[in-house]
């Protein structure tokens, strides 16, 4: 039996959603995580690295920094051997090493096959995400929260081009969307998100009283708190009789559960898909408002939800409001989408057939970085693009590099 190893942080539980759809294929799986996700506590991991230090150690910085010098480094890596040895596939998601290429010739070397999930911040470079967002005419206030935060964070360009670079290289599979590939030169896969429909309870409420929620995970980045007042205000002013739930630091099943009660969930009209918690809601039952920009996210055919904007979402939450007919039959066709699109098993299913098919041709090739990305911003290193041509020429003898990308040069950038 193949069996996969899963890790290495579980972002929003995928890396259980993942076991559980490779485990239903016939596969056995091991999962490594530094720490449990606390939103997802009652999912089970194979090994947890975090759970090897003595409590009495956790609270005492000089003795946890000597615990992870000579037992959890060590551990960790006793870990990753013992997976290079056992283990046929490796789906590896947030994989930040610095030892990544190490590890990766070791399982090339192996024969070993490495799928790379990139999932967000892992590889976003912040000065491009902005100046991609402008160029599609994306600028939205909370943009220049961006900026703000990218100045203070003061990011650095070379860590990022490692990781990507280095996945790049070595991944037999990449899977991405293009609202997070501003870096990214190889051709890669459409990341579907799975999620597990046992565990959501599919109600569709036709409550007298409309129940409207909001889903709150990055509250600056989405601008959470802009849409909750605005929400108030507008049933105060309209004096509309809907109950407002803000869904916040919950666990997962609290979350999914309240997203059962709700008619109507309002993710953000800041960003430009749903996430995860989006796809939870239209399983639920719950009419999907959120931002969405259709060729930004990838997600297949048109997923029945609302695209808002800050400046419309309030005007559609109304209409859904006094329409329940409307609703309800949007909700059918979110869960139907979500049964089909989302289902764990075909996923994984597509990502292993992909994975052992070399004719299936990646559906997306990036190109921002190549034909827009400028380095030489008031964020930017002086030496961004002597750092950006380094990491090229350290895919430049890529198979994949070599029949996908014109030799050239644009702003320094050599190609």
């Amino acid at each position: 039996m193949n069996k996969i190893f899963l890790g290495t942080t579980d972002i929003a539980g995928q890396l259980t959603d993942f076991k559980k759809g490779y485990e239903s294929l016939g596969y056995s799986t091991f999962i490594f995580t530094y720490e449990k996700n606390d939103l997802f506590r009652e999912n089970e991991y194979s090994f947890v690295l975090h759970d090897i230090v003595p409590k009495v150690i956790q609270k005492h910085r000089i003795l946890k920094k000597v615990f992870t010098l000579l037992v959890m480094i060590p551990v960790k890596y006793a870990v990753f051997l013992w997976a290079a040895m056992t283990c046929d596939i490796f789906h590896l998601m947030w994989f930040l090493e610095k030892e990544n290429s190490l590890y990766f010739k070791l399982l090339k070397l192996l024969n070993k096959k490495i799928i790379i999930s990139f999932v967000g911040s892992d590889v976003r470079w912040m000065p491009l995400w902005i100046q991609e967002f402008r160029l599609r005419n994306l600028s939205l206030p909370n943009v220049t929260l961006l900026m703000e935060n990218t100045i203070r964070q003061k990011s650095r360009i070379g860590g990022k081009l490692q990781y990507v670079r280095t996945c790049e290289r070595y991944a037999d599979m990449i899977l991405s969307v293009p609202e997070q590939g501003q870096l990214q030169l190889r051709p890669y896969y459409n990341f579907l998100l799975p999620v597990d429909l046992k565990h959501i309870r599919f109600n569709a409420p036709d409550s007298v009283r409309t129940v409207v929620s909001v889903g709150v995970t990055e509250p600056n980045f989405k601008n959470s708190s802009f849409v909750i007042d605005t929400i108030n205000e507008f049933k105060i002013r309209k004096q509309h009789s809907f109950d407002l739930i803000i869904i916040e630091n919950k666990t997962h099943a609290e979350s999914l559960e309240l997203l059962s009660k709700s008619d109507i969930f309002v993710y953000s009209p800041f960003v430009s898909g749903p996430g995860k918690f989006g796809i939870e809601a239209l399983a639920a039952g719950a009419v999907l408002l959120t931002g969405y920009e259709e060729d930004f996210y990838n997600m297949p055919e048109h997923p029945p939800l609302v695209k808002t904007t800050p400046g419309d979402f309030i005007e559609k939450l109304d209409y859904y409001i006094t329409h329940a007919e409307e609703r309800k039959k949007l909700a059918m066709s979110g869960r139907q989408w979500v049964e089909k699109y989302g289902n764990i098993d075909w996923i994984c299913e597509d990502i292993l057939i992909k994975l052992a098919n070399k004719n299936i041709s990646p559906e997306y090739f990036p190109g921002f970085f190549r034909n827009h990305a400028s380095v030489t911003s008031q964020w930017d290193e002086t030496d961004a693009v002597k750092i950006c041509n380094h990491w090229t020429e350290y895919i430049a003898g890529c198979d994949w590099y070599k029949h996908n990308i014109t030799p050239g040069q644009r702003e320094g950038l050599n190609f």
